[in-house]
């Protein structure tokens, strides 16, 4: 089930209090309204109920998709001391027998969050997603050799194309084909039964390369 709490908020602008609905966890089979409000930033953006300015409000959740088998819980730019926190926490978990057999990752900033999400949605396996990525930056980097490396987000995938979204503001459209050969070439070991933090530096360290 999800779980909410409530927190005060005090607007920066005209110092007016309203009260803000956090989750700190979501189930979207039971919430399937949460759903959207996630991808579109609804679930953390507070609006002042006096001068209707609105402000993004960052807090942990746990984002529970039952139907696709996935959790992603966000961690909201963690210090090193509350990922060991968390870590001591899914351990604990274990010892209770607490565990799923699924997929479940841990993200430190919300455009991770939501690519995730995005990412299981599709179906697809998020460790090559990542090594995509880096196959992408690196042809950017030797058409710029110059250019300040940005962040890069999966956006979507069709029959055709899969698209990742750029932290300037760009759409970068590439041949499917660059996903399908990585996942001809590599099977996914990362295990199911625990949290795992998969990202561009190490999401090589979970693939291993098919016997023919």
């Amino acid at each position: 089930m999800s779980q909410v709490y409530k927190e005060e908020i005090t607007c920066p602008n005209c110092n007016t209090k309203g009260t803000f609905t956090c989750w700190s966890s979501i189930n979207v089979d039971l919430d399937p309204e949460a759903k959207e409000k996630v991808k579109n930033g609804e679930l953390f953006k507070y609006t002042c109920p006096k001068c209707g300015r609105w402000y993004n409000i960052e807090y942990e959740t746990l984002y529970h998709d039952m139907s696709n088998k996935f959790m992603v819980q966000y961690l909201c730019n963690p210090t090193e001391e509350r990922i060991k926190q968390f870590y001591n926490e899914t351990e604990q978990m274990k010892k209770l027998n607490l565990v799923f057999d699924i997929r479940q990752r841990i993200v430190r900033d919300k455009n991770a969050f939501i690519e995730k999400i995005m990412i299981f949605e599709n179906e697809l396996d998020d460790a090559i997603v990542e090594v995509a990525k880096t196959i992408i930056l690196q042809k950017m980097i030797e058409n710029d050799p110059n250019m300040e490396i940005p962040a890069i987000y999966f956006h979507s995938i069709d029959d055709t194309n899969i698209s990742f979204y750029i932290d300037d503001g760009r759409v970068l459209n590439t041949d499917r084909s660059l996903y399908d050969s990585l996942a001809e070439t590599y099977n996914s070991i990362v295990p199911k039964n625990e949290f795992i933090e998969i990202d561009l530096k190490n999401a090589i360290n979970y693939l291993k390369e098919k016997s023919n």
